[in-house]
């Protein structure tokens, strides 16, 4: 405190706006920088994110090229089967069960191997992927 004759001055309430300014500025500073930080975090997220989903569809667009290039294969040992042996043989049928198995149409599995429509579509069905039994249902 100051006395100036009739007057006294107080500095403490200046002092304190004072300093409460100054923590104010200071908490500014730094919220900006940490909201900048957050936009950067967040940008930097949805590039991952991004990147993610372009890799998911390419692991998909390769999935299915491998299992339209094995369906191929199985297609080119049957006709290769078929044109060695001239007529139907153990090895044509084995690999009709695997074309079958593959999941290739009936009319495509009886071209491809030889086969007539029926046996196709034996083969088809008799080679379709079973449910596993359960054990329990086995038991009396």
């Amino acid at each position: 405190m100051m006395d100036f004759g009739d007057y006294t001055l107080n500095f403490a309430p200046l002092i304190i706006f004072v300093a409460a300014t100054a923590v104010i500025v200071l908490q500014m500073i730094w919220g900006s920088h940490y909201r900048s930080e957050i936009v950067n975090q967040q940008l930097r997220l949805d590039q991952l994110e991004k990147r993610l989903a372009a890799t998911q569809k390419d692991k998909a667009q390769l999935k299915r090229g491998l299992a339209e290039i094995k369906h191929h294969q199985l297609r080119s040992e049957a006709r290769n089967a078929a044109i060695k042996s001239e007529g139907r043989t153990d090895l044509t049928y084995e690999l009709a069960v695997k074309l079958a198995r593959s999941g290739i149409a009936v009319d495509e599995l009886a071209r491809t191997c030889g086969l007539t429509q029926g046996e196709a579509e034996l083969l088809s069905l008799a080679n379709r992927a079973r449910p596993a039994k359960s054990k329990a249902h086995g038991r009396a």
